[in-house]
């Protein structure tokens, strides 16, 4: 068929990749047999094509969420498809954590909102969003050339994912199969986090006399809201059994205080709810937070006060014995201080050959340069020595030193910069790392917002984990649905039969066989409609 049309319709064809384009989309359609098909062709028409969204003028709002916490809320207004829609909305909380350094004369999520509404919103109108990168270099040369604006990071953070989210809008796709594209280059093999819930937190911040910060369960699969559920009710169940019952309970950010005096007494409550839920797959993960117990005079870690200090290595034997006694445990996370380099040598090395199945994440390499990561993990052989020579081995370990290879680097969303500087270091963690794969694990654990971003952004970046933080408000489930919701939509496409064009007949196109199946869907009414007149002579 495709022969016989005029030449310059040919051209016209073979010019735009016409049939290309259709053979792919009929073939996404046939594989992922959608309910709507027509509105997943149209989906998958804007995703190939050009037409790029103009922004127009952004909103901002302050509203109010669970316990009085101020979020920020942005939405994006863009020209798009001929007219101007809001294309995208992102909400953030400013954790007191955060860096939100606003004069005391704008102090206030209001004052935020007017920012970003009034100057920032006049001075992005026009821009083209044709990458994340784009926006993302214009927002820091305004902060950097109008500093009257006074754009605090989190403002900078807020837009830049608004208009992330944008673009997956304008381009049909949800937000973590676009990160995937723009980062792999295809939207296949996405795999599922395993996803972290924050059940009790300790810290001297809580009043609590258990030295780490977050203890919590590891979860995967599709029923995650009703498995949170189980667990933290066993929880619950057990620290109200006490002689003050449901009344001590202490909550914060939809998690429980330790009740407990040690770290071990607070994970065998979690290990005991793990037993007793039936949940044979659900693991437990300790946010150490050592940094918060290193004393930088002595080089030494405060564990049980000041009379009794460890050093790196009394902390990596520390750690060894504590997992070989919970083997539910299976990620520390922040278990030395970013000023002992040396300790994370000692301890990921250790771990790797001792406790291969327990991940090691660390925080402040988010914080570092591409360039930085990269001379933080990648080790180099010594200089004017063989692999054969008997020093070889202690100059190695010499040169080699304060380099170290976590299993996951951990960024929060509420400290990024930028959604590209979250891109640029997933990439950069791919070219780093060594016999390892290392990557990006997120968190927005005081980012008390219902706005789902962070599964997404995990997904998208094929990330090994993502901690939502607690495990009973509001903001907390809507994410957890999220995650079901994925990983739902994912195993329809794993599950669906691959269809591919090996049917079609021999210089057979898409446009022949759609209309070779018409003709036999006419050929098979004509038949029908015989068969009907045969019997009733």
């Amino acid at each position: 068929m495709a022969g016989t049309l005029p030449e310059d319709i040919k051209e016209y064809v073979e010019k735009h990749k016409l049939l290309e384009i259709l053979n792919k989309g009929v073939n996404e359609i046939f594989r992922n047999q959608p309910p709507d098909p027509l509105t997943a062709f149209t989906n998958y028409f804007l995703q190939n094509s050009e037409n790029i969204p103009i922004l127009d003028h952004i909103t901002a709002s302050e509203i109010t969420l669970n316990d009085y916490i101020k979020s920020l809320q942005v939405t994006f207004h863009c020209e798009f498809s001929g007219q101007i829609q809001p294309l995208a909305t992102h909400s953030l909380s400013f954790s007191s954590k955060s860096n939100f350094n606003l004069d005391s004369d704008s102090e206030g999520m209001q004052a935020a909102a007017n920012t970003i509404a009034s100057d920032l919103s006049k001075a992005l109108t026009g821009c083209s969003l044709s990458s994340p990168k784009a926006l993302d270099d214009l927002l820091l040369q305004i902060r950097g050339e109008s500093p009257e604006m006074n754009l605090a990071s989190n403002i900078v953070c807020a837009v830049s994912l608004g208009g992330l989210k944008s673009l997956a809008m304008a381009r049909g796709l949800p937000l973590y199969k676009y990160v995937a594209a723009i980062q792999c280059g295809e939207e296949s093999n996405i795999e599922m986090p395993k996803l972290m819930i924050t059940c009790l937190r300790g810290g001297k911040a809580y009043g609590s006399k258990v030295k780490f910060a977050r203890f919590g369960f590891i979860l995967e699969g599709g029923k995650v809201t009703k498995d949170v559920r189980t667990l933290y009710g066993l929880v619950r169940k057990q620290l109200g059994s006490g002689k003050q019952g449901e009344a001590g309970l202490k909550f914060v950010s939809g998690s429980l205080i330790c009740a407990s005096d040690t770290i071990g007494e607070s994970v065998k409550v979690l290990e005991e709810a793990v037993k007793n839920s039936g949940l044979s797959e659900a693991k437990i993960f300790i946010t150490c937070n050592a940094g918060d117990l290193y004393n930088e005079t002595t080089g030494k870690y405060e564990m049980e006060g000041a009379k009794s200090l460890f050093d790196s290595n009394q902390m990596t034997e520390y750690y060894v014995k504590f997992l070989t006694d919970h083997p539910l445990v299976i990620y520390l996370e922040n278990p030395m201080s970013d000023k002992d380099l040396v300790g994370w040598r000692t301890l990921t090395k250790r771990l790797g050959r001792d406790k291969p199945e327990v991940s090691v994440g660390c925080g402040f390499l988010s914080g570092y340069s591409a360039e930085k990561v990269a001379e933080a993990v990648v080790e180099k052989k010594p200089e004017g020595v063989e692999e054969e020579q008997k020093e070889y081995a202690e100059k190695y370990e010499e040169e080699n030193k304060t380099k170290f290879t976590p299993q996951v680097v951990i960024a929060d969303i509420l400290k990024l910069e930028t959604a590209t500087s979250l891109l640029d270091l997933d990439k950069a963690l791919e070219e780093c790392k060594n016999d390892k794969r290392i990557t990006i694990g997120l968190s927005d654990c005081d980012n008390e917002t219902a706005d789902t971003t962070v599964i997404d952004l995990a997904v998208g970046l094929g990330s090994r984990y993502v901690n939502v933080s607690g495990m009973t408000t509001y903001e907390h489930i809507s994410k957890l649905a999220r995650y079901e919701a994925i990983s739902a939509e994912l195993s329809h496409c794993r599950s669906a039969t691959p269809v591919s064009y090996t049917h079609l007949r021999a210089h057979e196109t898409v446009l022949d066989l759609v209309c070779r199946l018409l003709l036999e869907k006419k050929n098979k009414k004509k038949k029908k409609k015989k068969k009907k007149q045969n019997r009733k002579k």
